[in-house]
């Protein structure tokens, strides 16, 4: 989940308009509404405060359309490098997020077969990829749009091996 208070509402893109989210006037509310431990996102939550105020205290300035420097440092397992500021001006708000892929240059190996190699280039048994994630294509750089030529010709290579497989 992504969290928000209400200082960040004029900050989202529209596209969280459409979005399905859970309010709540605190943040032990807002577990119970999305299905979490109330303890463990609490102390989470006030764990990832407690840095941002640190950040706050050094006097960085926020600025939301920049990168802004304004991190947790080592304060936290996973650091915020930007825009750090407390979540503490409810209602909060969560919204359902999955992670995801925009690009790579990297990505695993694959061969003409879209098969994943392992290290010494052999395939991987019942292993294949296809668009982005697969690597090597788009090394210095890369057309626009091309990825999704790239995805439409290994997926189907991809989609005929692996039916073959099964």
């Amino acid at each position: 989940y992504q969290i928000f208070d209400s200082r960040a509402a004029a900050h989202l893109e529209p596209r969280y308009g459409t979005a399905r989210r859970a309010e709540a006037d605190s943040i032990g509310e807002l577990a119970s509404r999305i299905g979490v431990p109330a303890g463990a996102l609490e102390n989470t939550v006030a764990e990832y405060n407690a840095a941002a105020h640190r950040a706050a205290a050094r006097r960085v300035e926020y600025a939301p359309r920049t990168l802004d420097g304004r991190s947790t440092g080592g304060a936290l397992d996973i650091p915020k490098s930007n825009w750090a500021i407390a979540l503490d001006a409810p209602p909060y708000a969560a919204y359902a997020v999955t992670g995801g892929i925009a690009y790579t240059y990297g990505g695993l190996k694959i061969d003409a077969g879209a098969r994943v190699l392992d290290r010494s280039d052999a395939p991987i048994a019942g292993l294949y990829a296809a668009g982005i994630i697969a690597g090597g294509i788009f090394v210095h750089g890369s057309l626009r749009a091309a990825g999704l030529m790239h995805g439409a010709v290994f997926g189907r290579i991809a989609g005929a091996g692996a039916a073959g497989a099964a």
